[in-house]
């Protein structure tokens, strides 16, 4: 079985400033993989590459098979990207919030509402999950945004940035370690029927 992230001499320029030179790197089903260096090194420049949010200047991205600049679309539909500051509708409570984005995925009724309070147990929401978003610590909100990307919507592979800057160490963890079939996460993991 082919790795699920294969990347092979990826290079980014931004004008005249290199950004990334001639990366290569493979990711096994299973594997956690992360990106460390100083500012500037270009980390997130890779990850937006990685999600399809960015073309390379030079070199080849494939996303469980899928080249990411020739079948972007495709590769894209199964990628959850959390960015550091992360878009919530404030207004909303958490529960109500993640069965709202269940449901623009197709998830109906009781699925969407066991996918909900699955998320909500394995990134520890219990204690938050009627309050409304905006009520939130940063933390929380990175952990709302975290279970809509990769456990409600089933994303084969979910990338954060940074990937668990303001969440505790312990519920980081469990971040690591969950996800759609407890695959670790961020991961591939091929999607689920």
């Amino acid at each position: 079985m082919p790795p699920l992230i294969v990347v092979e001499q990826l290079s980014k320029w931004y004008g005249s400033r290199l950004a990334v030179d001639r990366v290569s790197l493979e990711v096994e089903r299973g594997e956690v993989m992360g990106l460390l260096g100083p500012n500037g090194s270009g980390k997130t420049t890779i990850l937006r590459i990685l999600t399809g949010y960015l073309h390379p200047t030079e070199g080849t991205v494939r996303l469980a098979d899928l080249d990411v600049v020739t079948r972007s679309l495709e590769a894209r539909a199964r990628v959850g990207y959390v960015p550091e500051d992360v878009p919530l509708y404030e207004w909303m409570r958490v529960r109500e919030f993640l069965r709202f984005m269940a449901r623009l995925r197709g998830l109906g009724g009781g699925a969407a509402g066991r996918a909900v309070e699955a998320a909500i147990e394995r990134l520890g929401l219990g204690s938050v999950r009627d309050l409304l978003i905006a009520k939130l610590s940063r933390g929380y909100r990175q952990r709302v945004a975290i279970a809509r990307r990769s456990w409600v919507i089933r994303r084969s592979w979910c990338s954060t940035s940074p990937p668990t800057a303001s969440i505790p160490a312990r519920s980081s963890r469990c971040v690591a370690t969950s996800g759609p079939s407890r695959v670790p996460t961020p991961c591939w993991s091929p999607p689920t029927s």
